[in-house]
């Protein structure tokens, strides 16, 4: 809760604060198959989408990577600074090292259980998803080697569309000209950025974190 209100981690629930130990797993984690897990309602948007791929006549999708809890990165942030022990370097500047290639602890976005990195799809397949993710709550981009869903939810996912930008694009916009309505389903919303909850007035449907100390209104019109 912050000063009344519930913060709805999902969409722009973003991540603890890096470095913050043991930062909080998703508590409704859901499996995906191949041991992979999402946040339950990106889990459960990942799975109708490929459901409708499947009718679709597209291939299947190929994760290879979802939630990344704290004690796999501070793994994975070990295992890195031993490498760079092993090529001779001392202790302080192999942690450095490791934490420029691996982020500091706590800042890998997939602990927040709503991206899934992809192998590569096929042309068909990415042409697909690039048309139809959206309508599941998901943007797709690319990353070295790979693709990677993140799980917006619906709205923020039609907003980022009707305004052409992406989700780094949808936050610098809210923040410059604070709010943009949105059409979805034939109804309409307003997303607003606020500073100060203590400013809030009238009525909402939710409330997200994004992750810079301001917060994200979401009203019907």
């Amino acid at each position: 809760m912050k000063d009344g209100y519930a913060i709805n981690r999902f969409a722009l629930g973003g991540l603890q604060k890096a470095g913050i130990e043991g930062a909080a797993a998703p508590e409704d984690l859901t499996d995906i198959g191949n041991g992979l897990c999402l946040a339950g309602e990106a889990a459960e948007a990942y799975i109708s989408l490929q459901r409708s791929l499947d009718i679709d006549g597209g291939d299947k999708l190929q994760p290879v990577a979802g939630y990344c809890s704290w004690e796999e990165q501070e793994q994975r942030l070990e295992e890195r600074k031993q490498a760079y022990l092993e090529q001779g370097y001392d202790e302080d500047k192999a942690a450095t090292f490791a934490s420029y290639d691996c982020g500091v602890l706590g800042s890998d976005p997939f602990q927040t259980g709503l991206y899934l990195r992809i192998e590569t799809p096929q042309a068909e397949t990415k042409e697909w998803l690039a048309e139809h993710a959206g309508e599941y709550g998901f943007i797709l981009y690319e990353e070295e080697n790979a693709w990677v869903l993140q799980y917006v939810g619906r709205l923020h996912a039609a907003a980022m569309e009707q305004l052409g930008v992406d989700f780094a694009g949808y936050m610098k916009y809210l923040h410059t000209y604070k709010s943009c309505v949105v059409i979805l389903d034939s109804v309409t919303y307003t997303v607003e950025m606020i500073d100060d909850l203590s400013l809030l007035s009238g009525s909402f449907l939710e409330i997200y974190g994004d992750n810079q100390g301001a917060y994200v209104v979401v009203r019907m019109q």
